[in-house]
Parts: C-alpha cells; sequence; structure tokens
C-alpha cells in the first residue's frame, strides 16, 4: 500500500498515524520516498507504484514467487477497503 507523509525541513508528518487502519507507530524506514505533486493522477500514482514494485519489491527476497498481479489485487483491495473506511 503506498503510504503518505508531508516533509518539511527536517519533519516527517504521518498523515496516517493513529488512524483507522492498523498502523499505531510512525514510518522508520521506508522502501521508497519520493517527492510528487500532491495532486498526482491515479494513473501517474499507479505508474510509480508499479516501477517500484518491479525495480526494489519483487526482487525481494521476502517476495520471491509472489507474482506482480497478485500484488496488483491486493493493492486494488487495500485501496477499496480504505475508500469505504473513510466514506462510512
Amino acid at each position: 500500500m503506498v503510504h503518505c507523509f508531508l516533509v518539511y525541513e527536517n519533519y516527517r508528518f504521518d498523515l496516517t498515524e493513529g488512524n483507522h487502519n492498523g498502523k499505531k507507530k510512525p514510518i522508520d524506514d521506508c522502501i521508497h520516498a519520493e517527492r510528487v505533486d500532491p495532486f498526482i493522477s491515479r494513473k501517474d500514482e499507479y505508474l510509480l507504484f508499479k516501477k517500484v514494485l518491479k525495480e526494489k519489491i519483487l526482487p525481494s527476497k521476502e517476495m520471491v514467487g509472489i507474482p506482480e498481479k497478485t500484488l496488483l489485487k491486493a493493492r486494488a483491495k487495500g485501496i477499496n477497503l480504505l475508500l469505504n473506511c473513510i466514506l462510512v
């Protein structure tokens, strides 16, 4: 799942910490961090996710044997779950 945080000078503000998403602590390590336009399109966000998935996540030993399609389906289900929690 793509995670979002804001950076100002030396400070990082975690936008999901403490929310009802199962995350109750700060994220200390990132697989990938990149500055993006706050109004990034869904398509551009998806393409960035796929790039990081192929270059950094799938090659890791933890992901051996897991097809890309499985992770993309899990991402879609995760987004739907978050939307349902937000809109309820």
